[in-house]
């Protein structure tokens, strides 16, 4: 009998994560970490007691109360699943065809996901403009908590329902973005072009001008999502890149899509030693977490992992490798239908084809498999390719590698990054690889509209042998270092950005600067005219540094002022005497030994910000509001003036929320009969006023045509009705 209890309790232990193949353990052991606490926490919400809850009676009729309803609905524009749905959020109109025309006359189209360095400049400029505008008014963090409140105790990870829940979420996320401006989408990171590289740190993703450097610390320091507060209340994200894990390979994908069974992709990840299924550690839930791990910082831990907005488009690419499976190896019958067994020893309950995908309460596991997703509201854009006879790439981000392979697509590389083995290749963004390192130069497809980053300025004994500047700086031959470029840049830029009480004089600002070149000098061997006299301890350079730093502090918007440590303090550049006696650089400058000067790390930091404050091709508005205040039932104002808001309290908070004040609607005092959702004639196109009758005779009363009822006759009546 000890034997066989014995047995017994080893088969419900989860398997031993330490034979898990190298690199896999500790993600091993972070998703049965995940599925204990959603075990157990399961176990206890079966073992409290059911509350019953029963509907008032009809007035005047005590005999009779309505059915209970399973769940309170509260439809959104999040739950839609098709555009005709989404379309009265936009205050739009639905033309014939079943066209959803926005204001402007344009037709609303479904959204096309693009790896998010093909996206154009604008479009990728207006993506991260919107995401900003989310994260200020407070959309974008509540997404990111859903996603933390979902870490544990739920059928978002460890399991078969990961790829569903994801799916339903980026949705939701994307018909936010959407809602802000209709024509974007989510864009997808292909990390398997960026692993090419010698060094993926190098890649140009990592720059301000896509996803944002991090300092020494791993704060996320320039870049769109500079600024941006986590959930935990630190003032930026982090991140730590390389430090462990791995970004997609070919491989990886290449091993999802030989997969014949569904169990081998909606995975049991965290199973038991007694589920019949082995663990695929090639399941993407696995492979997609070694590129969390890869980027490290908040990205690592599932709870804080949506604080960055990398989650998304590396989880869009997770969803495109999904929907590339689904298209390969199911017809349409089976990409709805097919999901692995519920067995309990393999998932928590939570994964159950048909439990309830928290906190979505309309929607159930299965529902993520709904062809509808790709059919109705976004599609994906192929991966880039190229070619002997097209090496573009779509792109200026990327370069066509034809020495390695099959001619592919791959990220091309910051100043300064390493490019060993793409010698010969346009690998390097604005530069040419020469040496193993990206050094400026000639070699570049188009020229860039902000500099290449990070920027290392030359200083004593940073020069070539031949006594020539730095390579870190470009060939000034053309009469312009890119501190000039950069200076010239961001003042036109920041002229606009700047709020109109900030503007600044035409002399405040300096005119186009040309730092001196050989022979660009006066007679008696002096500096050109065209940089002020140093003598006061102050360079143009410094001069435009400490005017920026003002600036750049107004300008920015409010929920995005840069920390303290970011903004760099007034700047004195060392000029000849300026120095220690001991020969050192003037104490205005920082020691360079981590391969910074302050002046670098400003034209980062500013590259980024204007970013932010740069203004818009269009103003984007507030969305419009995407839930309201409903009752459930057409009972309920009735119910509410006999006082059954606090003798009957479970049920009326519950289903009555709107009659009993649980919250407040902007239509609470009007009379007569009239639909209180904006989604109501959509609703009764698809025969909801025959499925939802509760709530439709409460909510759309015009658009089923219930007029000629009075309020106590249309309760009495449904509530019969809900009882056949």
């Amino acid at each position: 009998m000890l034997l066989v209890t014995s047995i017994s309790a080893q088969m419900m232990m989860p398997l031993d994560c330490n034979q898990a193949p190298f690199g896999f353990q500790e993600l091993c052991f972070q998703l049965q970490r995940l599925d204990a606490i959603s075990r157990q926490q399961w176990t206890m919400q079966q073992q409290q007691p059911q509350m019953l809850m029963n509907a008032p009676s009809v007035p005047g009729e005590p005999w009779l109360s309505p059915a209970v309803p399973q769940q309170s609905f509260q439809p959104s524009a999040y739950d839609c699943m098709d555009l005709q749905c989404l379309c009265p959020y936009f205050r739009g109109r639905v033309a014939n065809g079943g066209v959803c025309l926005l204001q402007s006359g344009a037709p609303l189209r479904i959204a096309v996901r693009k790896e998010i360095r093909q996206m154009t400049d604008d479009e990728r400029g207006r993506y991260f403009r919107v995401l900003q505008t989310l994260k200020r008014n407070g959309d974008y963090d509540t997404f990111a908590a859903t996603h933390r409140d979902v870490a544990e105790a739920s059928g978002a990870h460890s399991g078969p329902g990961f790829l569903p829940w994801h799916r339903e979420h980026l949705k939701r996320v994307e018909i936010a973005i959407r809602l802000l401006d209709p024509s974007l989408a989510i864009p997808y990171w292909d990390s398997v072009m960026d692993s090419y590289l010698p060094d993926p740190r190098d890649s140009i993703l990592w720059s301000p001008m896509i996803f944002g450097e991090n300092d020494q610390f791993g704060n996320v320091v320039n870049g769109p999502f500079a600024g941006f507060r986590t959930l935990e209340g630190r003032p930026t994200i982090t991140r730590n890149l390389g430090a462990e894990g791995s970004l997609f390979r070919e491989k990886d994908l290449n091993d999802v899509y030989e997969q014949t069974a569904v169990e081998n992709v909606l995975s049991y990840t965290a199973p038991l030693q007694s589920c019949p299924y082995p663990v695929n550690f090639r399941a993407l839930e696995y492979t997609h977490g070694r590129v969390h791990n890869w980027v490290g910082g908040d990205m690592k831990p599932i709870p804080r992992s949506a604080n960055d907005p990398v989650f998304y488009s590396h989880h869009s690419f997770v969803d495109y490798i999904f929907e590339q499976w689904r298209q390969m190896r199911q017809n349409r019958w089976q990409r709805e239908q097919m999901y692995p067994p519920d067995l309990e020893a393999c998932e928590n309950p939570q994964h159950f084809a048909n439990a309830v995908m928290r906190p979505f309460f309309n929607f159930i596991n299965r529902n993520g498999l709904s062809n509808a997703y790709t059919d109705n509201m976004y599609t994906y854009a192929p991966r880039p390719t190229c070619s002997v006879r097209d090496p573009s790439c779509g792109s200026g981000f990327l370069f066509c590698d034809f020495r390695n392979g099959r001619p592919h697509c791959v990220s091309k590389i910051k100043m300064n990054g390493l490019c060993r083995g793409f010698e010969g290749e346009n690998a390097c963004y604005g530069g040419v690889c020469a040496n193993g390192f990206c050094r400026p130069g000639t070699f570049q497809a188009s020229v860039p509209t902000m500099p290449a980053f990070p920027v290392h300025l030359p200083t004593k004994g940073n020069e070539t042998k031949g006594g020539s500047k730095s390579a870190s700086l470009p060939d000034r031959a053309g009469g312009h270092s890119r501190v000039s470029t950069f200076i010239n840049t961001i003042s036109g830029l920041v002229s606009q950005a700047a709020p109109a009480s900030h503007q600044l004089s035409v002399p405040t600002m300096p005119s186009p600067v040309h730092l001196p070149t050989k022979g660009n000098e006066t007679k008696g061997g002096s500096k050109s005219a065209s940089l002020p006299d140093r003598a006061g301890g102050h360079s143009r350079v410094s001069t435009f540094i400490n005017t920026i730093s003002g600036l750049a502090s107004q300008a920015a918007p409010a929920s995005h002022q840069l920390p303290a440590s970011t903004m760099p303090s007034p700047v004195h550049l060392p000029t000849k005497g300026d120095e220690t006696k001991g020969g050192s650089k003037s104490a205005s400058l920082p020691d360079r030994a981590g391969g910074h000067s302050r002046a670098s790390t400003f034209i980062n930091t500013i590259s980024g910000l204007v970013l932010q404050t740069a203004p818009p091709s269009h103003q984007l508005k507030s969305a419009p509001a995407t839930s309201g205040c409903f009752n459930d039932d057409p009972c309920c104002s009735l119910w509410a003036a006999r006082g059954d808001c606090p003798k009957n309290e479970k049920f009326m908070k519950k289903f009555c929320k709107r009659s009993c004040g649980v919250c407040k609607s902007a239509l609470s005092n009007r009379k007569g009969c009239f639909d209180r959702h904006i989604s109501c004639p959509y609703f009764h196109n698809r025969g909801d006023c025959t499925r939802k009758r509760q709530w439709m005779a409460e909510n759309c009363q015009f658009s089923c045509g219930w007029c000629n009822f009075s309020p106590q006759k249309l309760c009495a009546r449904v509530a019969r009705m809900s009882r056949m």
